[in-house]
């Protein structure tokens, strides 16, 4: 079933956006998500435990979905994967 919505004017006219490709170094850069504070002393923590080799390859997926998902209520719905 396709449906058709209307869209405003205003929205059809709106240009792209398109980021500044020079000139922005001594600015924040937040259009692509850039964390502007860093990783977390945790996570720097985590990282500096991890061998060259670990930090190269990528990691198990199954293994950690226990623990990733162990916050969520048990009445939540499963995920799926």
């Amino acid at each position: 079933m396709k449906v058709h919505l209307p869209v405003r004017e205003a929205i059809l006219n709106r240009r792209t956006y398109e980021a500044p490709a020079e000139g922005r170094s001594d600015k924040l850069r937040l259009d692509f998500n850039e964390n502007t504070e860093g990783c977390s002393p945790a996570v720097r923590r985590a990282l500096a435990a991890l061998s060259p080799i670990q930090l190269a390859m990528y990691p198990e997926y199954e293994a950690p979905m226990p623990c990733a998902f162990s916050s969520i209520p048990s009445s939540s719905p499963a995920p799926s994967f």
